[in-house]
């Protein structure tokens, strides 16, 4: 139950240029985020088609928020890159969920419960809100 390398990478280059609040080059947000620099292009590249970052090109060039910070949820950062941190077995798995809730089903109803507490919570998770001081 976490999240990818991928979200990981997006979010840390989201939080950066957030706190910075105004726009910085790849080799700025990759060493002070530590994320490999070709990576960081794939990753931002999905950001800027999704409406999330702007590109400037050139010498003086780089990236920015496309959108209001108070816009972004945490949630849709991890829906782009197709990641879910819940605990999936028991929503997908239709043999699993139903095994769960015949033998455990105080167990069952925990875990749903713990989905749906956190699928609400990163709804409301916002950049400002991860950058807050």
């Amino acid at each position: 139950m976490q999240w990818k390398m991928t979200t990981d990478y997006a979010l840390s280059a989201l939080i950066y240029l957030t706190a910075k609040g105004e726009m910085a080059n790849a080799a700025e947000i990759a060493e002070e985020m530590d994320i490999p620099q070709n990576f960081l292009y794939t990753v931002m590249g999905k950001m800027r088609k999704a409406g999330i970052v702007s590109v400037e090109r050139g010498v003086t060039g780089g990236w920015r928020l496309a959108v209001d910070p108070k816009d972004v949820q945490v949630r849709d950062v991890l829906d782009l890159f197709g990641d879910d941190i819940l605990y999936e077995r028991t929503l997908e798995d239709e043999k699993a969920c139903a095994s769960m809730e015949k033998y455990a089903p105080a167990t069952y109803r925990k875990i749903s419960d713990y989905n749906q507490n956190l699928r609400s919570y990163l709804h409301g998770l916002t950049l400002s809100d991860l950058c807050a001081r």
